[in-house]
């Protein structure tokens, strides 16, 4: 399968940004292809219900579990 046509799956996760005063980790959704990261953006922080909300909120819990992306992990040009 091309890279073009494979599934991408996504998560959140905290991302350390590097910036001119330091380190910034912030929650991030972060895109994968073949299990590599890809790319990240903002998290959603609203939800059309409830059942849907509470399934968000989930998942940010689940990305204070796991370590900490850096901005190199990312291919150069394709993040955010």
């Amino acid at each position: 399968m091309s890279e073009a046509n494979e599934i991408g799956t996504w998560n959140y996760r905290i991302v350390n940004v590097k910036s001119e005063n330091g380190d910034w980790y912030c929650l991030q959704e972060v895109h994968y292809r073949g299990g590599k990261p890809m790319g990240y953006g903002e998290p959603c922080l609203g939800s059309e219900t409830m059942e849907t909300f509470m399934l968000v909120w989930e998942m940010m819990e689940q990305a204070l579990k796991e370590p900490p992306l850096q901005e190199e992990d990312f291919k150069k040009g394709e993040t955010k």
